[in-house]
């Protein structure tokens, strides 16, 4: 036990104030003040640096207000200079009124009455934070990671594969056991969403509180994130140019471990866009639910200023297609042709803000949805010696038809991607005679029922049309029809008389 003695003036009265100090628990950085230690009850010690000396108010003159900066409070007691040091700060509970005095060159207020209070130890004088790290404090308040390893004395391991950014905070991560690897790109440290010092709120900003806690400058870098159990309190500290906040309880926490895992972050580059567009994507994934395939689809220019999207990487079910992949990386706000890939349901989605559109976190979902870096191409059926395709716009203006020959999935009206040069060459061919309109009618070969191959041959007539119509072309100018296997062009005997008959004709109406 430690007995320090301070000569106070109060009223024009010299007095000795005894102060009797049970062994210290140590700190590193002191907090920014004593907030979040009210209700403690043992002395601690940790250290000012110089320029905390000089930041923050004081109010009393010992004890101070709990809210009084420490580091300034320590140069008004005497027990420190401008130049910083190491201070044991000793709890006392809250005063009815705190009188000001200018001593050692600080002005401290006045002040009524406060919940808190604390006062000094008379410690002797050291420059900057101690090594080794001190111990930590005892429950309630905040114990501290130990000091930062310097990231030339961690010994490298094998490289690791590619690996995700970081999201914005660790709210989706409570109660993991393994440590986390992400990546921070270049920081902007302007924010101010961090809540404790070393040990961190779950819903602080991962990046920002990594420059706070030195692991990172604001260049970004690769992260180790650990998580922790909730405390009761985070006393808060300004550090490396960031000041984080008090905070009361909080069901989860989060601090860093020095990275020892080399890992390349490797941004996803949008699509190069060079076919034609395929379906325009629906708003989300919900009716996809349960299905096992990738599937493309075409986002038109995208409105950025939307906000529903939920997750990074993988997304809920519900998250707007478009705009998460422009968050993903495959698109820009331009829009485009994307494959979406199925993924099951998670327990948690992480946000993240990225290619300028920030996601949020999320809890439980039933089903998910990433996307491929390239587009998937449908895997096509071997096709059959077929005609050669006559030209359309020139077949339709002289003999008024044209013998349409589109792939189609083997018993299905799916339109395979080996079908866009023809379809897009009527859809030419419209565009650039606006006046016609045309009856699109459907022939199959005789494998099957006749009733069969007639409602087969009206639904890839109508899938005709459909596309039509979702590349502008009014609905107004398209009819339908299907024939079955009424009127074969050629001889069903063989393999190319049956793919000559598996045909959509264009009919001129007008």
């Amino acid at each position: 036990m430690t007995i320090f003695a301070r000569l106070l003036m109060f009223s024009g009265i010299s007095c000795v104030l005894f102060i009797f100090v049970p062994n210290a628990f140590a700190l590193q950085q002191c907090p920014d003040n004593f907030v979040a230690f009210r209700g403690t009850a043992e002395p601690f010690t940790c250290s000012c640096l110089p320029d905390s000396t000089e930041r923050g108010g004081v109010w009393g003159m010992g004890p101070y207000t709990e809210d009084s900066s420490i580091c300034m409070a320590a140069v008004h007691a005497g027990i420190l200079t401008s130049d910083g040091g190491d201070v044991t700060i000793v709890p006392a509970p809250g005063q009815r009124a705190y009188p000001g005095l200018t001593s050692n060159g600080v002005s401290s207020g006045n002040n009524g009455q406060s919940e808190g209070s604390f006062s000094f130890a008379n410690v002797p004088r050291q420059a900057a934070i101690a090594a080794p790290p001190p111990a930590p404090l005892p429950t309630p308040a905040v114990s501290l990671a130990p000091a930062i390893v310097p990231a030339a004395t961690v010994a490298p391991v094998e490289v690791a594969s590619t690996i995700s950014q970081c999201p914005d905070n660790f709210v989706a991560f409570r109660g993991e056991t393994q440590p986390t690897l992400c990546f921070c790109p270049p920081i902007d440290v302007n924010q101010s969403n961090v809540w404790g010092m070393d040990i961190y709120t779950e819903d602080s900003n991962l990046c920002l509180a990594a420059v706070h806690a030195g692991f990172l400058t604001p260049a970004g870098g690769n992260l180790t994130i650990t998580a922790l159990p909730g405390r009761q309190t985070y006393a808060g500290v300004t550090r490396n140019g960031i000041s984080s906040s008090n905070y009361g309880s909080m069901d989860g926490s989060f601090s860093f471990t020095p990275t020892t895992q080399q890992a390349i972050y490797a941004p996803v580059q949008p699509i190069a866009q060079q076919l034609a567009p395929f379906a325009q994507c629906p708003d989300n994934f919900v009716a996809f639910r349960s299905t096992a395939e990738a599937f493309n689809c075409f986002c038109p220019p995208i409105d950025m200023s939307m906000s529903n999207v939920w997750g990074m990487d993988i997304y809920t079910e519900d998250s707007n297609i478009c705009l998460a992949a422009v968050h993903y990386g495959v698109l820009t706000s331009q829009g485009g042709n994307v494959s979406v890939l199925p993924e099951p349901g998670r327990k948690t989605y992480a946000g993240a803000t990225r290619n300028g559109i920030s996601s949020s976190n999320y809890g439980s979902m039933e089903g998910s949805f990433s996307f491929s870096p390239t587009l998937v191409m449908p895997v096509a059926a071997p096709t059959p010696v077929a005609p050669v395709q006559q030209p359309i716009a020139k077949s339709l203006m002289e003999t008024g038809q044209v013998q349409l020959y589109i792939h189609f999935a083997t018993d299905s009206d799916k339109l395979f991607e080996d079908s866009l040069p023809t379809l897009s060459e009527l859809l030419a061919a419209l565009r650039s005679n606006p006046g016609i309109s045309l009856k699109l009618v459907g022939h199959t070969d005789n494998v099957g029922s006749p009733q069969y191959n007639q409602d087969l041959s009206a639904k890839r007539a109508k899938a005709v049309k459909f596309w039509l119509i979702q590349q502008g072309v009014l609905p107004t100018r398209l009819e339908t029809e299907g024939r079955g296997l009424t009127e074969p062009l050629d001889d069903n005997g063989t393999e190319y008389g049956r793919a000559a008959n598996r045909r959509v004709q264009a009919i001129r109406l007008n």
